[in-house]
């Protein structure tokens, strides 16, 4: 996890370190160019909060579908489906504290869908987040506190995000999540039965009569409890569309990293077959392409 504190300081470093450079004098066509999308990063959100009668549309990778709608100046309301399963609404209230510094606080409430009711996932992220800097250049930390119903006990996410301004019209823009679930499996156990001798019991036919081949097992249901790692990051280039500015597309990577606990354990069949299977946190790590479009609807003022 060295690696993961490495990226999430990069990240928060990445738009403080050149956010001052907002303070000096800027020439007039850096002035001009508002940038309508400091409100979040790939898909995680910063303080900054979506301008009153500000409608966005975002969609991640094809899969997830995001719409934000600025209820005021400083409250948010978003909704949104990530296929093919999950639906989440996500309130947010923005504060500023001066001129470089907002806090922000939200909620994300997602819910399963299409599942029947005992496989239904629910989750809740209650977060509250610090930002630095212009809308231009920033960057922002961000703790929530997960919940589900799917979950052993309730957990802490981190977050942290950066952009920065190369060009009025190109972003660099990257964020990490990093969570540590706990997570309770269930599986179900078979061993063998064994007589005073220590030799496998055979099983009877009706008759009470030893089946030759086939032998005794006891089945349990047993539980295991591991803690599973995952980190998710992104690191894009955003295009901002010419002219007024309120279409953009973003290009990059990321990454999904997967990794805790695993367990082994034998399971014995009638027929005398041993199999050993494994529980736990699957160690899986991944590198994705990473897309996202947004458009900007309604007003057009933004931040500057």
């Amino acid at each position: 996890m060295k690696n993961a504190g490495l990226f999430l300081v990069v990240c928060f470093l990445m738009g403080a370190a050149t956010a001052q450079s907002d303070s000096v004098q800027v020439d007039a066509q850096l002035e001009k160019a508002i940038n309508h999308h400091a409100s979040r990063y790939a898909f995680a959100p910063s303080a900054y909060p979506v301008p009153k009668g500000g409608f966005y549309y975002q969609n991640y990778n094809v899969l997830a579908n995001d719409v934000q709608i600025g209820i005021t100046e400083n409250a948010s309301l978003g909704m949104g489906y990530g296929l093919p399963l999950f639906a989440y609404m996500t309130p947010k209230i923005s504060i500023e504290i001066s001129d470089k510094v907002r806090v922000g606080l939200g909620d994300l409430a997602a819910t399963s869908m299409f599942l029947p009711s005992e496989d239904a996932i629910r989750l809740n992220i209650a977060y509250g987040s610090l930002t630095y800097g212009s809308t231009r250049n920033n960057a922002s930390l961000s703790l929530g506190y997960l919940s589900s119903n799917k979950l052993a006990t309730n957990s802490f996410v981190l977050n942290g995000g950066g952009m920065y301004s190369i060009s009025p019209n190109i972003y660099l823009v990257g964020e990490v999540w990093f969570n540590q679930a706990p997570l309770s499996q269930t599986y179900y156990a078979s061993t063998w039965l064994y007589d005073a001798n220590g030799e496998r019991l055979p099983m009877l036919d009706q008759s009470g009569n030893p089946i030759s081949g086939l032998y005794q097992v006891k089945k349990s249901q047993e539980s295991f409890e591991t803690k599973q790692q995952i980190l998710f990051g992104s690191l894009q280039f955003r295009i901002i569309g010419s002219g007024s500015n309120t279409r953009s597309w973003a290009f990059g990577l990321a990454f999904l990293s997967l990794s805790g606990e695993e367990m082994s354990y034998e399971y014995q069949y009638e027929d005398g077959y041993q199999q050993t299977n494994t529980v736990g946190a699957a160690n899986t790590f991944l590198f994705l392409p990473s897309v996202t479009y947004i458009k900007k609807f309604g007003d057009l003022s933004g931040f500057n």
